[in-house]
């Protein structure tokens, strides 16, 4: 889990920015786990 959500992270870094919401990151992260 903790590495999927780095790796997420690290993914939403390259495609949004820093300014990405880390909130809307965590929300798809958990959304994926869910599945």
């Amino acid at each position: 889990m903790i590495a999927h959500w780095v790796l997420g992270q690290n993914l939403a870094h390259r495609a949004y920015g820093p300014g990405y919401d880390i909130y809307q990151l965590l929300r798809e992260v958990f959304e994926h786990e869910a599945r």
